[in-house]
């Protein structure tokens, strides 16, 4: 692609229909979420069935959570934050600066991963407890750990870079590079658990094996020659200015994603006190379907950020609200789809996730269909948060994130076992949503009025 064919097809974001944009830049993010999330359930399964292994394995996959959002969440802050303010520079025409923000993004990525492999491993016996590894799973979760940690580098470095790719008007190519890496790991995941019998750990080479066959084309797009926005030598130097954008937007996305990494510790801790290993394990067969929700709802949201940054740059008001309102009405409807499909098909998922232990399978059927009731507002307050951040308004993201966590779930996985022992953490889990909806709509509402006042200066009529 020639670097005016990049700009024309750029310039389609100010002017082409709302809708067709939506699904042109959102749907192959929400393939890539779906085939995912899809991926997750299957490894999950795999280790079910797989020989030596069972529901504790899949408990102790859930053990990991924590330490893999947390890799989420460092990408986050270095892609994210680029890439909402290169989707603006677009808008603006500055490509100078989107280069840099792209240069720096890599350089921050590369820095944070070595860091944290590094104090992994000189705190891992003590990062494992303080997870939650118990004593029916301890060896699952350290067999996984030793394979996956290594490949931190290529995890955040790839994370960073494919969300830039989606910025920069290429959402398509970012989801076909998931799509195949993801694909290989289903495909050779079995071989390496049922006819070589590596375990846990060749799950977790499955994982590195995706992630480095998406990280070498990724890093090919950038480099060749014809690219809108390539990857120059002298963008890889750290400037304080650039480094600044970039925190500015990926601070709060960063910090929201870490607490939740923090909450899963939270969560695991309560259950562990209240349930033992067999509530871990029951939490960690719910919270698969959550997450698949979760990522088709993710994104969505996520998949509409170019567009709504792009306009938003280009003082496209009109455009900005349209988008934020089909955006929304759409994250709902897949809640809701989400919410009825957890009720009359839960026990398919947990039975799949739990052979051998109809307990647990039973336990989990409940608890899913608990966990699953704030699933319609959870697609509203991530299109919110989502729409804060892609027009730079990270401190209301910010402040819409840690009050959901902190403030609501966090008191509430404390307060609620007092009167439902583990049924309590549940429940604290639809009490959030809900609460965090209230405010979400408040603080919405007080944005779309400035947005307004913007669009009345600029003599245009909002739909």
């Amino acid at each position: 692609m020639t670097q005016t064919e990049s700009i024309d097809k750029a310039e389609i974001l100010k002017d082409g229909k709302i809708g067709k944009l939506i699904l042109q830049y959102a749907l192959p993010n929400i393939i890539g979420m779906i085939v995912f999330a899809s991926y997750i359930i299957i490894i999950q399964i795999y280790i079910a069935h797989g020989s030596g292994l069972g529901v504790h394995a899949v408990g102790g996959i859930g053990i990991c959570l924590p330490i893999m959002v947390l890799l989420i969440a460092i990408s986050t802050f270095t892609g994210l934050g680029a890439a909402a303010h290169i989707s603006i520079c677009m808008g603006q025409g500055d490509k100078e600066t989107a280069c840099d923000l792209l240069g720096n993004a890599v350089t921050l990525s590369i820095i944070l991963s070595l860091a944290f492999t590094l104090l992994f491993f000189l705190f891992f016996e003590s990062i494992l407890r303080l997870i939650g590894a118990s004593e029916e799973n301890y060896q699952y979760v350290k067999d996984f750990m030793i394979v996956y940690i290594p490949s931190v580098i290529i995890i955040i470095v790839t994370g960073c870079m494919n969300t830039i790719m989606r910025a920069a008007g290429h959402p398509k190519k970012s989801m076909m590079l998931i799509l195949f890496g993801f694909s290989l790991n289903i495909l050779v995941t079995p071989i390496f658990l049922y006819v070589l019998k590596w375990g846990i750990k060749g799950v977790a080479l499955g994982m590195v094996l995706c992630q480095f066959v998406a990280f070498i084309p990724t890093l090919w797009h950038f480099l060749k020659k014809g690219n809108s926005l390539p990857l120059r030598m002298r963008s890889l130097k750290l400037n304080g200015a650039v480094v600044k954008m970039i925190s500015k937007i990926g601070f709060s996305p960063f910090l929201v994603i870490s607490v939740m990494s923090i909450i899963a510790l939270i969560a695991n801790n309560r259950l562990m006190t209240y349930g033992g290993a067999f509530a871990i394990s029951t939490y960690t067969i719910s919270n698969t379907f959550m997450t698949f929700v979760g990522l088709i709802l993710s994104g969505l949201s996520q998949g509409v950020q170019p567009i709504i940054g792009y306009n938003y740059g280009a003082k496209k008001i009109t455009r900005v609200l349209k988008t934020l309102k089909i955006t929304g009405s759409a994250a709902v409807l897949i809640g809701i789809t989400g919410l009825i499909i957890a009720y009359f098909f839960s026990y398919l998922l947990a039975a799949a996730l739990s052979p051998d232990d109809k307990l647990i399978a039973e336990e989990s059927v409940r608890c899913l269909r608990i966990l699953a009731i704030g699933l319609p507002l959870s697609g509203f307050l991530l299109t919110v948060n989502s729409f804060f951040q892609s027009i730079g308004s990270a401190g209301k993201a910010f402040a819409l994130s840690i009050t959901r966590q902190l403030v609501f779930l966090v008191p509430a996985m404390f307060i609620f076992p007092l009167f439902w022992q583990t049924r309590g953490i549940w429940y604290a889990v639809p009490f959030t949503e809900i609460s965090s909806a209230l405010l979400a709509i408040i603080i919405l509402a007080f944005q779309r009025k400035e947005l307004n006042r913007q669009k009345e200066l600029e003599n245009e009529y909002i739909l």
